[in-house]
């Protein structure tokens, strides 16, 4: 759990890092204050799934066109994809992504913190690409919605 590493490294919710020294907790103190940091960690959490459905629907949208440079060998290929500003948005919301999941896992176990992340992008993904890019939702994709759905919330139970 976080808390184990925080307490090795000599910091707690109540007192980070009394001693100096760096630390993600001292970030947070300075940005915020002092406070839940598991309610911090799940903001982020929240900001990563959101970062990380629009890069994914960015690169969808912008690559959508460009699917032709793409059989035409590697080169077109990969200029395709730098040129497209699009694309280029998508790519930045992926490095947004890493930054706020890597803030996340400093506040959450990983255990809890990758489901979350991994299925709720999945859902607004299946949202966003049905409303944005028009693709259909199947019974069976609804279904199997519901199924994630459950899933993340038996693993968001404690016990």
């Amino acid at each position: 759990m976080a808390g184990n590493a925080m307490a090795f490294c000599g910091e707690s919710e109540e007192n980070p890092r009394r001693f100096g020294g760096g630390g993600m907790l001292k970030v947070y103190s300075i940005m915020f204050g002092v406070g839940s940091l598991r309610k911090r960690g799940l903001m982020f959490l929240g900001a990563a799934i959101l970062s990380n459905a629009g890069a994914n629907v960015l690169i969808k949208m912008g690559m959508a066109s460009r699917g032709e440079a793409v059989g035409e060998g590697m080169l077109p290929a990969l200029l395709a994809i730098a040129l497209n500003p699009i694309v280029a948005g998508g790519f930045f919301f992926f490095a947004l992504t890493f930054v706020l999941y890597s803030v996340a896992l400093s506040s959450l176990d990983l255990s809890y913190a990758y489901p979350l992340m991994t299925g709720g992008a999945l859902l607004l993904i299946f949202g966003l690409s049905t409303f944005f890019l028009g693709e259909s939702l199947s019974l069976l994709r609804f279904g199997g919605m519901l199924l994630i759905m459950g899933g993340i919330t038996v693993v968001s139970l404690k016990g």
